[in-house]
C-alpha cells in the first residue's frame, strides 16, 4: 500500500509538468493523495527540487510545510522552460522501512522531457520469512559454488566507476615510472 501511495502520487504529477506550473502545486497534488492513502505524516520532505551544476537547485518543489532544504526555500515561482528537476515523493515509517521514487525531468513549454532511465515500475510481492535462508551460505558458499580464480567474473560498471579505475590505473602508472627514474 505504500508503496502504490508514493508510485501513484509521482505519476499524477507528470502531466502537469511544464512551464508556467507553480512548483509548489506539484508538491500539493503529490502530498494531498499520500495524505487520502493515510501516509501523510510519513512524507517529510519536499517532493522535490532543480538540479544541474549543484545536485540541489531552485526552484523547490514544495508547499512551503517543510524546512529549506540545503539552502533552497519554498518558493512561488513557476516552473520555466529548461529547468531540471527531480519528483521524489517518499513515505517513511520510523524503525520499519522508508520507500523513496525519484524521476528526473527537463521541462518544455508545453510539456517535459523525461530523463531518468526506463526503469520496470511493477512489483513481483513476495515474503521473506525469518529463517527461510541460510545467512551463512552468503560468506561461505559450498565449494561446487565458488568461482574458479581463474574464471572471468562479470562486474557491472558505471560510467563513472569505470572513470575511477582509468584514473586510478595512471595513477599507479605514473608513479611507478616515477619510481623507475
Amino acid at each position: 500500500k505504500a508503496y502504490m501511495a508514493v508510485y501513484d502520487a509521482q505519476n499524477l504529477t507528470f502531466p502537469l509538468i511544464e512551464a508556467g506550473t507553480p512548483a509548489w502545486a506539484l508538491d500539493d497534488i503529490a502530498r494531498a493523495h499520500i495524505e487520502e492513502q493515510g501516509f501523510g505524516d510519513n512524507f517529510i520532505h519536499s517532493l522535490g527540487h532543480g538540479f544541474g551544476v549543484c545536485v540541489h537547485e531552485p526552484p523547490l518543489l514544495s508547499g512551503g510545510s517543510d524546512d529549506p532544504l540545503f539552502g533552497l526555500s519554498y518558493n512561488q515561482q513557476p516552473l520555466a522552460p529548461y529547468d531540471a528537476i527531480t519528483i521524489e515523493p517518499g513515505i517513511y515509517l520510523d524503525g520499519w522501512f522508508g520507500i523513496r521514487i525519484e524521476d528526473d525531468f527537463l521541462v518544455n513549454q508545453e510539456d517535459h522531457e523525461f530523463l531518468t532511465a526506463d526503469l520496470p515500475r511493477g512489483l513481483d510481492w513476495f515474503m521473506i520469512e525469518p529463517d527461510a535462508y541460510d545467512i551463512s551460505m552468503a560468506f561461505n558458499p559450498p565449494v561446487d559454488e565458488r568461482i574458479d580464480s581463474n574464471q572471468f567474473l562479470p562486474v557491472p560498471l558505471g560510467l563513472v566507476e569505470i572513470l575511477c579505475l582509468v584514473g586510478l590505473a595512471g595513477l599507479r602508472q605514473d608513479r611507478a615510472e616515477e619510481h623507475d627514474e
